[in-house]
């Protein structure tokens, strides 16, 4: 009985205590469900998509939440406001007057410069941006960064001014400027920082209330700021206001042309493509531009056009946008586009063709530039960047991929358009850095003239043009290895027939006329002379027992 009772109180005291034990494990841990449930329910496994879509939801709240002005960088920095402005996930300081951001600090480039030294400087020096400065020069005479950092009498262009571009791309996305022999050198900000061009600057005139004029301080182009509600005009009422117009003290005003308005175009920014602070109301702009194309308004027969300067992006084009470039408009319809009046001499440019026995290739000069094209070429946009840059060519080294204005204003004083078909440029777009600027493409028997737009990684068949600063001054030109007198300046072939006013280069002494097509790309039996022709856009004349024939572009063939 005693043996019973002693067993009876160890079973009892093993029990309680395997529950006790059991117990305090369930309250170390979750309660697992029972075997049972296990097995006739399948366990949820968690989606990993959906872990993957929480993480990144996760990851981009947290960057989103990346303040990189707090705490403020800016505070207490030399020569800075204060201020602190945000991109994306980088900033810049505002700078106290003179002083520019360059991405570290605010510096004045005129530190250390001595503008007295130059002659024609009156001594006081300008910065322009963070990289560039300006010496001021005597009336008559303007600076020239490039050229030994002189005061010339040499006028600059609307082809001379820089795009307005300050930042440097890869093939898709905005990158530190490469230095000279990297990969994607040759950028419009890399030749904008080393004066390769001159910064865009604009004053307010506000002699007369409430009709403020902008004036263009490297042109001299004085522009109508407050300009009139937009309507439906036809063209001959758009040249008419203009010519009509008393503003601002001045009645000399008339419609600007494409060249004029490529002239105040800020390639760096987009919608719009200009600087809003002296050129608000921005859109589709009227210009004096006029070219004679087929199309079919009105049907079977031809009609004139004015050209559309749009400063905005146009989303009504797939491959093909306006913004900041041209389109073309019908003048026996009307539109409703803006005016904007100017007053001054145009910016058009102008220029002549060097001898073509010098060189294989074609080489033209206008405006300060010295253009050269090589046929034939299928390159990347790096390539083209890389090969215009270490180009060593006619006894010159300083060949640089041209940007948008280059490209396009020093082409307007040619007649021969199809020179510069699918030119790439050095200009990115600045909506889409996977994109570059390529040539305003212009075809005389079609309407299509707007601005195409490459994919920078992809080959381009086209022709390859590289441009370079002029060595020589006014009145002579390059022959390959100095300056010798040049008997196209002042052009002699001049007159109010733009096909025929192209002077060509034979040698320092003599000369011929015409447009270059007729010279160069169907000068075999062609006299050189170029006419204007509704139906074709343009023939030559021919030697004698020779005829025009335009089908093939065979050019002058035989009787």
């Amino acid at each position: 009985m005693k043996k019973l009772l002693i067993f009876l109180l160890l079973a009892t005291f093993f029990t309680v205590s395997c529950g006790s034990s059991k117990k305090t494990e369930n309250n170390d841990t979750d309660i697992l469900p029972d075997e049972d449930l296990i097995n006739d329910e399948e366990a949820v496994e968690p989606d990993e998509d959906t872990v993957d879509e929480e993480l990144n939801d996760t990851d981009e709240d947290e960057l989103e939440d990346i303040d990189p002005c707090d705490p403020n960088p800016c505070y207490g920095l030399e020569n800075s406001t204060g201020e602190c402005i945000t991109d994306a996930d980088k900033y810049s300081c505002g700078c106290v007057d003179n002083y520019f951001w360059d991405g570290v600090k605010c510096v004045n480039p005129c530190k250390g410069i001595d503008c007295t030294k130059f002659e024609h400087a009156t001594g006081l020096c300008k910065p322009n941006n963070a990289f560039s400065f300006s010496c001021n020069c005597d009336k008559g005479y303007f600076f020239w960064r490039w050229e030994d950092k002189r005061c010339l009498a040499k006028e600059p262009a609307a082809v001379n001014i820089c795009t307005g571009q300050t930042k440097c791309y890869d093939n898709e996305k905005e990158i530190d400027c490469p230095a000279e022999n990297e990969e994607f050198f040759g950028q419009d900000a890399n030749y904008a920082r080393l004066g390769f061009c001159i910064p865009q600057s604009f004053s307010i005139d506000n002699s007369v209330e409430d009709e403020p004029v902008v004036v263009d301080n490297n042109l001299g182009l004085m522009w109508q700021k407050k300009i009139p509600p937009l309507e439906e005009r036809y063209i001959e009422d758009v040249l008419q206001y203009c010519e009509n117009l008393v503003y601002g003290g001045y009645d000399d005003w008339r419609l600007p042309t494409l060249e004029d308005f490529m002239s105040i175009a800020d390639y760096g920014r987009y919608d719009p493509a200009v600087n809003a602070e002296y050129f608000p109301d921005s859109g589709d702009f009227w210009t004096a531009t006029k070219y004679k194309l087929i199309n079919g308004w009105p049907e079977g027969n031809y009609a004139e056009h004015h050209t559309i300067f749009d400063f905005e992006e146009s989303s009504s084009y797939q491959e093909v946008t306006c913004r900041g470039l041209a389109g073309l408009s019908p003048d026996y319809e009307p539109f409703s586009f803006n005016i904007r009046c100017v007053r001054g001499g145009t910016a058009k440019t102008s220029g002549y063709i060097l001898p073509g026995t010098l060189w294989e290739n074609t080489i033209w000069s206008d405006n300060n530039l010295i253009i050269m094209k090589k046929p034939d070429t299928d390159l990347t946009w790096a390539e083209a960047l890389k090969y215009c840059s270490e180009l060593d060519y006619a006894g010159i080294s300083d060949w640089r991929l041209p940007n948008v204005k280059e490209l396009v204003l020093s082409r307007w004083g040619s007649s021969d358009f199809s020179l510069w078909e699918n030119a790439l440029t050095s200009t990115t777009k600045p909506a889409d850095p996977a994109f570059n600027f390529s040539n305003l493409n212009y075809r005389l028997a079609s309407y299509n003239y707007s601005a195409y737009f490459y994919s920078k990684k992809e080959k381009v068949k086209s022709a390859l043009v590289c441009v370079a600063n002029d060595p020589c001054g006014k009145g002579t030109f390059w022959n390959g290895v100095k300056c010798v007198k040049n008997p196209c300046d002042p052009n002699p072939c001049e007159s109010e027939d733009d096909l025929n006013s192209t002077c060509k280069i034979i040698d320092e002494n003599s000369y011929t006329c015409g447009c270059s097509r007729c010279m160069d790309t169907y000068k075999e039996h062609s006299t050189g002379k170029c006419h204007d022709d509704i139906i074709n856009g343009f023939y030559c004349s021919c030697e004698k027992g020779y005829y025009w024939s335009p089908w093939a572009g065979e050019g002058c063939v035989k009787d």
